[in-house]
This record gives C-alpha cells, structure tokens and sequence, in this order.
C-alpha cells in the first residue's frame, strides 16, 4: 500500500515568520511557497472553502520534506499541544554536533526546554538529544546520533515525527497492520530522558518506532502513564496539529481498502490543480487519538 514518505506537515499561525525560524535560525537551506486555494483542497482536507499559504522545505541531501501550512482561512485555534499531551507531535532533525546546534540557537534567542541529555532507549539510545519551541511553542527535537563527529551543528536530515497516544497497541495495529509499516523498535519502562527534558512527574512509557517503507524515517510513539490534560486538537486549521503525508502506488486502492475497514476519510481522493505537485493525488484521513495522516499519489516534486 505505502510505498514511502513525502512529507510531515505542521500548522502555524504565520507562515512568514515560520520561514525566517526554519530557514534563517534553525537552518533548513531550501524553501518552494504557493498560495493554495483551489477547490480540490477542500475535498482532501474536508474543510469547505480553505486557503492555505504553504512552504516545503528541505535540507540539502536530504529526500525527506517538511511542509508548514498557514491557514488563512478558516483560522484555527491553538491545538493545545504540550510536551506529554495526547495527539501532541514534535518532529526530530539530526544535527552534526548537538552541543554547537544548542549553543548557536540559543544565543539566537530559541527556548530549549532542557539542556541536552542523553536517551537511553530506542533506535536513538546513547544519542545527545533536546527539545525546543518554535515561534508557535511547537515542539522540535534535535539529536545528535552516537559516535557523530560533525562541529559545526547544522542540521543533517529530518530523522523522525513523535506522537503522544493513549494506547500503544491501538495505534501500532492501525499503522502496522492496516498501514503496513514496520516496527523496528518497542520499549516499556522508565525514561530518564523523558522526565528530563519534560519534566514529568511520573515518566514511565510504552514506545514503538515504525519505519515507512523505503525510506529511513521514523514514527515514534509514545504511551505514558500519566499524560498532560488536555489532549490535543488536532483538526487541521488549528495551530500545532501535525500530519504525516505517505506515498501510495494506488491511491484508489488504498481508499476503498481502508474505508471498508471504518477508517474515515475527509472525502474521496481529489486531483491537485496548482502549485507544485500539480496532477497529483491526494486525501487526508483520521487514525487514533484523532491523528491526521494524509495519502498522495503522483511523483512529488523536490525542493528547489
């Protein structure tokens, strides 16, 4: 069914601003823009009559895409997301050398949650890791994989999108099962690095890390056993919601296979009329925790 990643997508309130962060501070070196407002896009989203300002950015030798939206109309609230709240994402960038990543953009005025530590579980274990907020408060990790010698903390590719759920097994049947991504790692036990960087009162997990089929992108999960109150909104205008955009052979297919089993669709698949991945095909749809995952089907244009 998934044949890869296009792309992990983040909703903010200004997308100008969001740029200048990304771009500028935290070091994404290419950006492609479009004003997007054509009517197919309220058949992929579900949201009648949406305009969208959007940017896809990429590092440099890097396949994977991150697109930031702005959605200019309707305008969304604030989604709730926290660090330890259910539906709350981050998405992680590997870094060359942690220590001057942090020391570069905090002297640029970013908020770090905690100074960086290390993690002690999971595809990641033994690497250097922290968490900062963007411009919105969304949460961003940077990491700094074991035995890395880089020195100069620029980033080196986008390593991985994190959500919060409330059941672990729910999720991984839906992404597993239904979706068929691979499941490279599970833990269960207490996180060091968790209540570090998030002070958490009481921080133990179940994680899983799934891979998406060729590509070396990861979706962690985390379940804790004492999440923040409230649980995130994640509709797709509201700022903080997140979606993971997948690749599909067939998108038809994979809709009629999907809707069968109950999953809900924003609508049926819609052809994209304009901007870059123009002839293309595309729906969102809804997992657990009310997680926005989207399927495309055409060749994605790269980043230039």
């Amino acid at each position: 069914m998934i044949t890869g990643l296009f792309h992990t997508g983040m909703t903010v309130s200004n997308l100008e601003r969001s740029l200048t962060f990304y771009g500028n501070t935290l070091g994404i070196t290419r950006f492609h823009t479009q004003v997007a407002d054509q009517p197919y896009l309220a058949d992929v989203t579900g949201i009648p009559g949406c305009s969208l300002h959007i940017g896809f950015g990429q590092i440099e030798g890097d396949a994977s895409v991150v697109e930031i939206l702005e959605y200019t109309y309707p305008k969304g609230r604030r989604a709730g997301t926290q660090f330890g709240s259910v539906g709350s994402p981050h998405v992680c960038w590997e870094v060359d050398c942690l220590s001057a990543a942090y020391e570069r953009l905090g002297a640029a005025g970013v908020e770090f949650l905690a100074h960086p530590s290390m993690i002690g579980e999971g595809p990641c274990n033994g690497a250097q890791a922290a968490f900062l907020l963007d411009p919105d408060g969304l949460l961003i990790e940077l990491v700094e994989a074991a035995g890395r010698t880089g020195s100069t903390g620029r980033l080196v590719r986008m390593a991985h999108t994190g959500f919060v759920v409330v059941d672990l097994d729910v999720t991984l049947r839906f992404l597993h099962e239904r979706l068929g991504l691979f499941i490279e790692d599970r833990y269960e036990g207490e996180s060091g690095y968790l209540r570090h960087v998030g002070k958490l009162a009481d921080s133990s997990i179940r994680a899983a890390w799934l891979s998406v089929p060729n590509t070396k992108y990861l979706i962690e999960l985390w379940e804790l056993r004492s999440p923040r109150k409230p649980p995130a909104d994640m509709s797709p205008p509201n700022v903080g919601s997140n979606h993971f955009c997948f690749l599909v052979e067939d998108i038809w297919a994979a809709y009629r296979s999907l809707s069968n089993e109950g999953v809900k669709f924003a609508g049926e698949p819609a052809t994209s009329t304009a901007g870059i991945n123009k002839g293309g095909q595309a729906i969102y749809f809804v997992g657990p925790d009310g997680i926005r995952y989207e399927f495309f089907q055409g060749r994605p244009t790269k980043v230039i």
